[in-house]
């Protein structure tokens, strides 16, 4: 099953020098908390979210994405 790779997440993120908040409010959450529970692991995005979230890092959907262990 694939599922979001974190770690890459944050780190492209990080390096684009975008909050979490400006994220979260990019890609239609309402609030950060949704986000960070993303990041952490703890949820995994909608197909749509996804997508959005690959476009706004600048990079292709699957690279989001890896096995889960």
């Amino acid at each position: 099953m694939l599922i979001l790779d974190t770690e890459k997440v944050k780190k492209l993120r990080s390096g684009l020098g975008y909050s979490q908040s400006f994220v979260a409010h990019t890609i239609g959450y309402k609030n950060k908390s949704i986000y960070c529970n993303l990041e952490l692991g703890n949820r995994q995005p909608s197909i749509t979210r996804l997508v959005m979230l690959a476009k706004l890092l600048d990079v292709k959907t699957e690279e989001l994405l890896k096995e889960s262990s």
